[in-house]
């Protein structure tokens, strides 16, 4: 302290403002770890999946609740790809309450379908799966176009070809006006994305 000029000298502001710094620090990464913490599910929503709104009839179906749109991840693991079908959101959903199957599980078993958001958004997406290649909102997409998305905070683990929307995207795949925000994406392997 500079008694002539009554205030801190540089040396003593910088020690100030490195302490202060130092706690914000501390404060955020407890928040932070303590919000992850509490928040990752341990059970699955193909176990909580509801596939009653889907008919052969029908090519539009509007998906108002997580427990439909994972309908679709079983719906299509199960061999329907959806081709000629529109999907269309209907809610913002929040999808943390389980650990998500990606809709299209792989090259065989990939949706064919319209996706549209109608730009509602999807939040807590978690998948956590260290064997698993293309893993996303879409495992594997197929001739098919998802538009009109956005993601809130999903957490991804996952082992190759992840990414947030979409893990793998073949031929005559189109993703279009999708985001994602606040991404937690990592893999073992390669072909890793946001």
């Amino acid at each position: 302290f500079c008694e002539k000029c009554n205030i801190l000298t540089t040396t003593q502001h910088f020690i100030i403002m490195k302490r202060q710094l130092l706690f914000l620090l501390l404060v955020c990464s407890s928040v932070c770890a303590t919000k992850a913490t509490a928040q990752t599910p341990t059970t699955f929503w193909a176990d909580n999946a509801n596939t009653a709104w889907y008919n052969t009839s029908t090519s539009t179906f509007t998906l108002t609740t997580a427990n439909q749109l994972a309908g679709l991840a079983v719906l299509v693991e199960g061999g329907n790809n959806f081709t000629g079908k529109v999907i269309t959101l209907g809610n913002d959903l929040d999808l943390g309450a389980h650990l998500w199957k990606p809709i299209g599980k792989n090259t065989t078993l990939t949706f064919s379908g319209t996706f549209d958001g109608d730009n509602k958004v999807l939040s807590n997406l978690y998948i956590n799966n260290l064997t698993a290649a293309f893993t996303g909102l879409f495992g594997q997409i197929t001739n098919a176009t998802v538009k009109n998305i956005i993601l809130q905070n999903p957490t991804i683990s996952a082992k190759s070809d992840a990414g947030c929307i979409a893990g793998g995207l073949m031929t005559n795949a189109l993703v279009t006006n999708c985001h994602a925000r606040g991404v937690v994406i990592s893999g073992t392997e390669a072909n890793i994305g946001g």
